[in-house]
């Protein structure tokens, strides 16, 4: 009587000739004796003969015929023909065992646990990195918890690539993939270990993550995010489990903490209350959070830029005591001219602006009374505006795009098709679109709203299909201008996906 060497590898569950699981002798707890294997099979003689430790015959399956090749002669076809087997038996069995908790298979018995597990882990391993990669994506989407961490979703087999297996080289592929997995799912920060190794560039933000780096209540972030794209407004996931890339979003995050109220930005730049609201709502000076709650919307860089700008275009040599020069907001009030197109005219060299000797800020600067004359007269944009158009933001908001600066720079950069005109109720400069803006737009690009309108798809779900398909935002200079994406890229990419599903 002998024992088969191979029965001995622990992942071995299977005898291939007789279709039979194997079970076991005995147990005994002292090693010296376990091991004794001519005193063991004495005291299972009987047994072995009467054939009360024979199992009931099991269909065999594919992990059972290559795990039987493998030992036999080396054979194997699979990619795990390059692996080691102890790896390969190893990572078989701890993945297939997380893949069918997704299931809810629910089994006491560790021997009928054992070998679905080791057959749904093959399934997936055998056919490579690509579709090993999206089990994992399985287990990550299936945490959904607002306290269910990575770690959690991956259950054991984090564990043990993490601290059982980290020092072997043969699961260093395995580890490999898992890691970019949780990379590109989950907020880890720079600096934070992952595997046995410190992350060096975060890829994901949570809502969660972003608040405590902004150092702003969860509630307040997800509203800035909202409102930037980040994030959907009607989206189930928990904060800790709401996530978006990093780095289009980095310079608002680094904005936040330094955002300031209305008195705050007037005290900064010089003007008063009046004034900073002028500024905004001709679009000189925009607040970098637009949402209404919110009191500090304002960063002070933002206003003092401006100030330099009107400092380098100001007349050096001009007579400060002669008629003629008035300040800006002044002009405004008297005469109707938004202070929006007042400053655009300085920018064109067509006004002239001076600062006011013994004042500073933005109160200081002054304007040509004879140079806005000409203006005025020179303008046919003060006749009556054309019908039927819609302003861009209100356009934007529609189509759910909530940055109108992106939108605005989009139009000043001739990307959309948008005419500046005079607001007759405001007396203020806005960019309008027609009815033909809109359709040129719509001809050309997607947006969350018409994605959802003609795909049938969320928001979410549409950018994560996207990002998938290699389908990125319109920034044909390299400028973020938001969830905007040109149509023959992305309608193909999402109505292929959607028609699969």
């Amino acid at each position: 009587m002998s024992l088969r060497g191979d029965w001995q590898l622990r992942e071995v569950a299977m005898c291939v000739c007789h279709k039979r699981p194997l079970s076991v002798p005995w147990s005994v707890d002292t090693p010296d004796k376990r091991h004794d294997v001519r005193a063991r099979l004495a005291e299972v003689m009987d047994a072995l003969d009467s054939g009360q430790l024979d199992l009931p015959c099991e269909e065999l399956t594919p992990y059972d015929l290559w795990l039987d090749r493998r030992l036999k002669d080396g054979t194997d076809e699979t990619f795990l023909g390059a692996r080691s087997l102890y790896a390969a038996t190893t990572i078989c069995r701890i993945l297939g065992g997380e893949l069918l908790r997704l299931q809810d298979v629910q089994e006491d018995n560790p021997r009928r646990r054992l070998r679905p597990a080791q057959a749904a882990g093959f399934e997936v391993i055998s056919q490579g990195n690509a579709v090993f990669r999206s089990a994992l994506d399985l287990l990550a989407a299936d945490a959904t918890g607002s306290l269910d961490e990575l770690p959690k979703a991956f259950g054991e087999l984090f564990v043990k690539l993490d601290v059982d297996y980290r020092d072997e080289k043969a699961s260093f592929p395995f580890r490999r993939i898992l890691r970019n997995c949780i990379l590109d799912v989950g907020p880890i920060g720079p600096g934070e270990k992952l595997l046995g190794k410190a992350v060096a560039t975060r890829r994901l933000h949570s809502v969660r993550t972003a608040a405590r780096e902004a150092r702003v209540p969860e509630r307040l972030m997800k509203k800035f995010l909202v409102e930037a794209g980040a994030v959907d407004a009607d989206g189930t996931r928990p904060d800790s489990r709401n996530t978006f890339d990093a780095e289009p979003y980095g310079q608002l995050l680094d904005d936040i903490p330094m955002l300031v109220g209305p008195k705050a930005m007037c005290a900064a730049i010089g003007c008063t209350r009046g004034e900073l609201q002028t500024l905004e709502h001709d679009g000189v000076l925009t607040p970098r959070i637009r949402i209404a709650t919110t009191k500090s919307r304002w960063l002070v860089a933002d206003g003092l830029a401006l100030l330099s700008e009107l400092d380098a275009l100001s007349v050096k040599n001009a007579v400060h005591d002669e008629d003629g020069w008035e300040q800006i907001h002044s002009v405004q009030v008297r005469k109707g001219i938004p202070v929006g197109q007042i400053i655009a005219a300085i920018r064109a060299g067509a006004v002239r602006v001076r600062r006011a000797v013994g004042r500073t800020g933005y109160g200081s600067f002054q304007v040509s009374e004879a140079d806005v004359t000409r203006l005025i007269q020179a303008t046919p944009a003060f006749a009556a505006p054309r019908t039927a158009v819609l302003s861009l933001a209100a356009f934007g908001r529609s189509m759910g795009l909530r940055d109108g600066r992106a939108l605005r720079a989009l139009a000043e950069a001739g990307h959309i098709q948008a005419v500046k005109q005079l607001n007759p109720a405001t007396h203020r400069m806005q960019f309008n679109v027609t009815d033909e803006d809109v359709e040129a737009f719509h001809r050309t690009f997607l947006t969350p709203a018409s994605i959802g309108t003609e795909v049938g798809l969320d928001w979410h779900s549409a950018r994560a299909v996207l990002k998938a398909g290699g389908v990125k935002p319109f920034s044909p200079d390299g400028r973020n201008y938001g969830s905007i994406y040109l149509r023959r890229e992305a309608k193909h990419c999402l109505v292929s996906r959607s028609s699969q599903s």
